[in-house]
This record gives structure tokens, sequence and C-alpha cells, in this order.
């Protein structure tokens, strides 16, 4: 297997992993980049599987697949700088301060617009300049079809080239609000932060990683568009006399081993191939590896394989606090509060009559086993010596008065 198909289906799992995190954000624009670049990938992953080393179309993949990823192929090239353009207008609108005065509706359909419905509409004007009906390479598998002319320039890269300026110009325009005001763009941004809510928050890293994503994303869209006019223009343009013209030899599917193309040409190819997985793990790794995102998976881990190890239940205080001093082996633990019952500590009842007034209602206990009567009665005279000599109330452990012992 060569390095491409794996390349792509690498690209594609790690783009995935960021699915959750942007998810929880709601951002349209934002997911839609994410959606065009997994589209692509998982079409030139199957592609480069197929045709590994064959240029021969056969079964389903002739029949269906290559019509079918040929056309998603041409969506993704416009579907991705166009939700580039979105999510770069958006935040410039957040650096700026023109949130509030574009409304939802309008933000709606701007979004819907230029992410998913243009798109579709160059994939459906596409069969105007499809000479045939597809290209299969060998390795890369189905190639859109395109009969190089003034109308394929405007159809597929004027749209592509549009979107991809925009974007770099909305990308050069945040950049400057960013520099001359940077104190009150973070102010704007933890507002935004703070209107949008906990599910919807956008810290500031976040925000300057949309940014970078959304600057090289539309610099690279519109460096490639025109490189891509500029090679159709030098090869020649060819005249669209008609659609029967155009169209005559429809069916047709035209078949490129790789001993067909030079150097250059497959270094082309390459360079057309290449910024689709490149472009997915870069996303990654800007997202993917971020803090939030690493706290969302440790969540979701922990929440689906929880820790099978048994806390130790806590301690419950039981509702009898007296223990019998005379031969009654203590159970209570160091530092815990022993109540002594008068009656079962006769020699020390004189004692607990004449000294009620004091602020002593507990006694530390030990734990070195049974306390005979005398012992105890020694152990409360010098604890009620020690507190009145310190005019320091102790500070024993409780419990609830209407469970405390009668003393």
């Amino acid at each position: 297997m060569t390095v491409f198909p794996v390349a792509a289906f690498i690209s594609l799992f790690l783009l995935l992993l960021t699915v959750p995190h942007h998810w929880r954000i709601r951002s349209f624009a934002t997911l839609s980049i994410i959606a065009w670049l997994a589209i692509h990938n998982f079409a030139q992953g199957v592609n480069a599987t197929i045709w590994e080393t064959n240029v021969n179309p056969g079964g389903l993949a002739m029949k269906i697949w290559c019509d079918i990823g040929t056309k998603l192929s041409v969506g993704a090239k416009v579907g991705l700088p166009g939700s580039c353009l979105c999510l770069q207008r958006r935040l410039y609108q957040i650096v700026s301060g023109q949130e509030d005065l574009v409304t939802t509706v309008r933000n709606r359909a701007v979004n819907i617009g230029f992410c998913w419905a243009i798109p579709v509409l160059v994939m459906s004007l596409h069969i105007i300049v499809q000479g045939h009906r597809f290209d299969l390479i060998e390795t890369l598998g189905c190639s859109p079809a395109i009969y190089s002319s003034w109308l394929s320039l405007v159809i597929l890269d004027f749209a592509v080239f549009l979107c991809g300026l925009l974007s770099t110009i909305y990308s050069a325009r945040t950049f400057d609000e960013l520099y001359a005001r940077h104190r009150t763009v973070r102010m704007r941004i933890q507002y935004h932060t703070d209107s949008a809510g906990s599910k919807c928050a956008m810290t500031f890293a976040s925000f300057i990683r949309l940014l970078v994503v959304t600057f090289l994303i539309g610099t690279l869209t519109t460096g490639f568009a025109a490189y891509h006019a500029y090679l159709d223009w030098t090869e020649g343009l060819k005249p669209w006399a008609s659609w029967s013209f155009v169209h005559s030899d429809f069916n047709t599917v035209w078949r490129y081993p790789m001993t067909d193309f030079t150097d250059i040409e497959i270094a082309t190819l390459y360079i057309f191939w290449w910024p689709w997985p490149i472009g997915a793990i870069v996303f990654f790794l800007l997202f993917g590896l971020a803090r939030e995102t690493r706290e969302e998976w440790t969540l979701a881990i922990t929440r689906f394989f929880p820790n099978r190890k048994k806390e130790p239940a806590p301690k419950e205080f039981s509702p009898d606090w007296s223990v019998d001093v005379e031969g009654a082996t203590s159970t209570r633990s160091f530092g815990e509060v022993l109540y002594l019952k008068p009656e079962s500590v006769e020699s020390a009842s004189a004692t607990l009559a004449t000294s009620r007034s004091a602020p002593v209602e507990a006694i530390p206990m030990t734990t070195a086993g049974p306390l005979p009567a005398e012992r105890g009665a020694d152990m409360l005279h010098s604890h009620l010596d020690d507190a009145r000599s310190q005019s320091v109330r102790p500070l024993p452990m409780l419990p609830p008065r209407d469970i405390r012992p009668n003393i």
C-alpha cells in the first residue's frame, strides 16, 4: 500500500477527533470546514485505495462511486474557502464590535449560502464544462473532468478565488484590529463568551487558532485557484462552441497511467493532492491538542470507562454516643469524642454536678483500651483544670444536638 490512502484516512480520523469540541461550541462555519475537509479526504482515501496500482475501472467503482466522488471533490474545493470566509467574517465582527449590528437571520443566510448553497450550485453547474465523464489517474483515482475554457474559469475557479480573496482581506483586517486594540479586543471576546454561555464559549486562545486557520486556508485557496487558472491559460483555453460540441463524447472515461506524465506534471498533481490531508492534520494540531479539547476527551473517557475501584465508605456517627467505662472496650478512633455516662462513673458524678457551668462538653478519646473508673475520673479532673487555666473553650467533634446523650 502506498502512502496516499494511509495519509488520507489518518488525516480523516484526526480531523473527526475535533468534532465534539466544535459541536459543543455550535459554530456552523467551523463545522462546515471540518465537513468539507472530511468529505474530500474520504474521497481521496477511497480513490487511492481502489486505484493504487491500476487505471482499470470496474463494477460499482466506475458506475457509481466516481460520479459521486468527483462531484463531492468539486463542491469541497468551493465549500472550504466559502466556510472560511463565513468564519473569518464572524471573527471580524467580534473584534470590530459589529456583532450586534448584524441580525441573526442575516448571519444564518450568509453562512448557509457560502458554506453549502454555492458549493451545491457549482456542483450542479459543473456539468456545463464537463467534457467527459471523469478522468482516472493511476495512484490518485477519479478526478473531475473539466473542459478548460473561459466558462470553466467563471464557474469553477472564480468562486474559489473570490472566497479565498475575501477571506484573506477579512483576516488582514482582523489582525490589524487585534494589533491596534489588543486590550479592547480581549474584552470583546470575553463579552462574547459571557453572552454566549458556557456551552458556546470561545476563549482568546481558540479565537487566535481560528484566525490562523482561516488565514492559512484563505491564502492557500487563493493561490491554488490563481495557479490553476494560470495553467489553463498557458496551456490554451478551448473554445466553448456549444453544448453538443463539448459533450459529444460525454460517456468516455479518460485513463492516465503515471508513465504518461512528466516529472513536472506529476509534481503538479501532488501539489493539488497533498494540501487536503495536510490541512486536516494542521487543523487537528491546532484544535485537537488544545487544553479544552483534551479536557473534554478526558471527561468523555471517564464517563464511558469509570474507575471501578471502590472508595471506602465514609464513617457515620452512631446514635449511641456513650461507652461503658467499666470494662467496655472503646471502638472509637483517635480524635473522636467520648462521652461518659455518669451512672457508669460513680466517682466522677460529684465533679460533673459541680462543673456544669464550665464550657466543657466532650473529652478526647484514647485508644489505650478499657478505662477503669478511677482513671476516667482522673482524666476528667485534668481536662477541667486545663480548660479553666487556659480560658479556652475546647473544640470537640460533636454529634447533632438531637442525638447527643443527656449527661
